[in-house]
């Protein structure tokens, strides 16, 4: 069970649960210091909390209330200073994945220095979201699994996704990836910064590569579910 604390719920915040809210796996919480944006939330999240996150303090009260918590998102509006030292307590509090939205590139440089500066791997996923992005940023919250999806009208979808170790070291042909899970890979990447090859019925996938795709929306959502973490 993926658990994702939502920061603010503003416009992008509250598109963003909605979307989790459809996808298994994940246990939502949610913060803002609005009383009736909480209650337009109420009915899509496990709990809500009201709270000014310009005070530490607030954040440890809340991370107590919730247990551990593995992704958070920061979608709340204010000063780029309480979104970075927000960030900062969460990462401090052991948070693995920490997604913001950062204001502009100037804002988002600050958080990846900040984050390269800290011990231990990497934990900002930064991006500047407009609002009907949220449901691809849902994807890569919910699961470790989706690098990125990318709607294809209004039923079908592209998806980059790391491989589950199941399907490595068969070629797509033994593994019948289209007749078991009706999804066509159409290429794979040895990581994130390789090129993409293309994949036909005699490419073995190995350990640790990234895959690429194509699908109806619905097919994407049962792999991922099946797969992910």
């Amino acid at each position: 069970m993926n658990k994702i604390l939502v920061l603010g719920l503003g416009k992008f915040g509250h598109r963003l649960i909605t979307e989790l809210a459809s996808r298994e796996g994940v246990r939502i919480f949610a913060v803002d210091k609005n009383e009736k944006a909480r209650q337009a939330a109420a009915k899509y999240v496990h709990d809500c909390f009201g709270a000014n996150l310009d005070h530490p303090e607030s954040l440890g009260r809340i991370l107590e209330k919730t247990g551990p918590i593995d992704t958070a998102v920061l979608g709340m509006g204010g000063s780029m200073s309480a979104t970075t030292l927000t960030a900062l307590h969460l990462r401090q509090r052991g948070v693995g994945r920490i997604f913001i939205k950062a204001e502009d590139e100037q804002h988002a440089e600050v958080l990846r220095a900040i984050d390269r500066g800290m011990e231990g791997p990497n934990a900002f996923r930064i991006t500047i979201p407009e609002i009907d992005q949220a449901a691809q940023i849902a994807g890569r919250v919910a699961t470790d699994l989706v690098k990125q999806e990318v709607p294809l009208g209004d039923n079908w979808g592209l998806a980059e996704l790391a491989c589950p170790n199941r399907l490595c070291e068969k070629t797509l042909g033994e593994l019948e990836v289209r007749q078991r899970y009706q999804l066509t890979i159409i290429g794979w990447r040895e990581s994130e910064d390789s090129p993409l090859q293309h994949a036909t019925a005699d490419t073995t996938l190995p350990v640790g590569c990234e895959i690429t795709a194509v699908g109806e929306k619905k097919d994407i959502a049962r792999f991922v579910a099946e797969f992910g973490s």
